[in-house]
């Protein structure tokens, strides 16, 4: 990700880094049923913006606030169903209850912590991590078949030049040439 220092630590700099972040995590949701290879690509540009922002001094509480919530979405979007991808998503959510008790996602925070570690979310998390959805031809309408393939076409090599009146291949400059003396007075 690119960084401009003219004006990264700016305020309008801080909220644009952060809104990155949050366009980056949104694609990469999206993507995860689509086209799975783009949304992990998605997921680490989003963390990236996001922990530009996560250690800094200088950001307000409500753009830290953002960055923790992204932060827990980043890890829980990247959920296997394994201990390791599960303990990092429900740490991620308890981070953002510990720094603001009363966090404007507070319930939400407290559902996906108690949902994570539900056996029923590991089971899904497994599943759906295995899933390596691909997208369709870009070019297609919903319900649209596929092209279908051309016809099998000849080889040029099997093609044979038809002769002319003389015994020769025809040629279009010749017979231009032939055409045009023949007009001459």
């Amino acid at each position: 990700i690119a960084d401009n220092e003219d004006f990264s630590k700016t305020t309008i700099g801080i909220w644009a880094r952060l809104r990155q972040g949050d366009r980056l995590l949104d694609n990469a949701v999206g993507n995860m049923f689509t086209n799975r290879e783009v949304a992990i690509e998605e997921l680490a540009q989003a963390k990236a913006a996001y922990d530009q922002l996560a250690d800094r001094p200088d950001v307000d509480e409500q753009v830290r606030e953002r960055v923790l919530i992204g932060l827990a979405r980043v890890a829980e979007t990247r959920c296997d169903g394994e201990p390791e991808t599960t303990n990092a998503a429900v740490k991620a959510w308890q981070a953002v209850l510990e720094e603001f008790s009363e966090s404007i996602v507070k319930k939400h925070a407290e559902e996906r912590i108690e949902q994570l570690q539900s056996d029923e979310s590991q089971t899904f998390y497994a599943w759906f991590a295995k899933q390596n959805p691909t997208p369709d031809d870009p070019g297609l309408a919903p319900g649209q078949s596929a092209v279908p393939d051309l016809p099998e076409m000849p080889s040029l090599h099997d093609l044979t030049i038809p002769e002319s009146a003389e015994g020769e291949p025809a040629d279009s400059d010749s017979s231009e040439k032939k055409s045009s003396e023949s007009e001459v007075p």
